[in-house]
């Protein structure tokens, strides 16, 4: 059995998706499954620095054989285009039915051309669920039907799905074929690169809180955890900074960022770093006082599974989240993270407060926290699993 996971996410270097893809084909590859990464369009900008430039090595071949993609718009529609045919013919020509094709493609259209070449081979065709589909935007009455189209259309041709979450191996379960199977397999991380990887320098040499990933308040509350910190910080009798990598210029809630900022006069003790390479953003995480998730009850929340909790947990810093989603399933309030209301800006303040200033309780909760992260998102364990899942396909 081979396993194709077939995505249009940058690759290897990029944002959660990359990571979780990559723990994919890690984890099976050290279950003993062959499994090889399709990178179904070209990723890097053009005009931007990439973070890609070499489209085949190990385990992942972009299907152009090129990352970069073109100025001319009308040329980027027609390398699109070829790549997808290029996709399909490449699925046809390689897999059997004794192979596994993993679609990470959200609720791309190549998901349905994908199950009508598969059907050519005979070989199953997997939807990784990692978000609630159409749950990352605006809830309009359009996005409403074009979900409901597409569970009731789409989800009963897959023969499986692997899901990140509870609410969504529920959805999965709704709307599937009556044949297809479902796993959950939550997030992941790998223990080895980050155990090895060793602190190079220390970044700051203020106590700071770290949060990487986007600057959205949907997703990460991002507001509420800035206005937090600077309630905190007017509060402690020593300096203290928030270092974040989103890059403020491309967030939606740019223009409240920047008047919280002005708001509480803390220009000084905001830092946003931008983009880090993977040794720089392991030494902010292991030399930073805590890392904070501020996840608000909204739909997309209740639905996914913050990627990065995985990464905070196995850096041994404690983790402040909130009592929405996934995470309450593995992290207990006290014992391996800090668990606050969410919503609650003066209660995160105040944990914030506490966990500057009480050092004996943090590293028991970071190492708690750590021993979760080993025992239940590691590649290995996790691609054992998965890997005796796709088998019974």
């Amino acid at each position: 059995m081979k396993v194709f996971i077939i995505t249009k996410q940058a690759f290897p270097h990029g944002m959660a998706a990359a990571k979780r893809i990559s723990c994919y084909a890690k984890g099976l590859i050290s279950a003993g499954i062959d499994c090889e990464v399709i990178i179904a369009t070209r990723t890097e900008i053009y005009g931007k620095q990439p973070k890609n430039i070499i489209a085949k090595a190990g385990f992942f071949t972009y299907i152009s054989n090129k990352t970069q993609r073109e100025s001319n718009v009308l040329i980027r529609r027609l390398n699109d285009y070829k790549d997808t045919i290029m996709t399909l013919r490449y699925i046809i020509k390689n897999s059997t039915n004794k192979d596994v094709i993993l679609n990470y493609l959200r609720e791309d259209s190549l998901n349905s051309l994908i199950i009508k070449a598969a059907k050519k081979t005979g070989a199953k065709v997997v939807r990784d669920l990692c978000e609630f589909p159409y749950g990352t935007g605006e809830e309009t009455v359009k996005i409403k039907s074009k979900r409901n189209s597409f569970l009731k259309n789409i989800f009963p041709k897959f023969d499986g799905f692997i899901c990140i979450s509870e609410p969504l191996l529920d959805l999965a379960n709704k709307y599937k074929s009556p044949d297809a199977k479902v796993i959950k397999v939550p997030i992941l991380i790998e223990p080895k690169e980050s155990e090895t990887e060793e602190l190079i320098f220390s970044p700051i040499k203020t106590p700071y809180i770290f949060h990487s990933g986007t600057l959205y308040e949907q997703k990460d509350g991002i507001l509420g955890a800035i206005e937090a910190f600077a309630i905190a910080s007017t509060r402690l009798s020593f300096p203290v900074k928030y270092v974040l990598t989103g890059n403020l210029s491309k967030s939606p809630n740019k223009v409240d960022i920047e008047k919280l900022i002005e708001k509480y006069c803390i220009q000084d003790k905001i830092i946003f770093t931008g983009f880090l390479e993977t040794s720089d953003l392991i030494a902010y995480q292991k030399s930073c006082t805590m890392m904070i998730i501020n996840k608000l009850d909204n739909q997309q929340n209740k639905y996914c599974f913050a990627t990065k909790l995985g990464d905070y947990l196995l850096a041994e810093k404690p983790v402040i989240t909130t009592d929405i989603g996934e995470s309450t399933n593995y992290l207990k309030d006290g014992e391996s993270a800090y668990i606050v209301e969410s919503g609650n800006i003066a209660i995160l303040a105040k944990k914030i407060e506490d966990v500057f200033t009480d050092t004996v309780n943090n590293k028991i909760i970071a190492e708690n926290g750590k021993k979760v992260a080993l025992t239940y998102f590691s590649y290995n364990t996790q691609g054992s699993r998965l890997a005796d899942f796709l088998k019974n396909l």
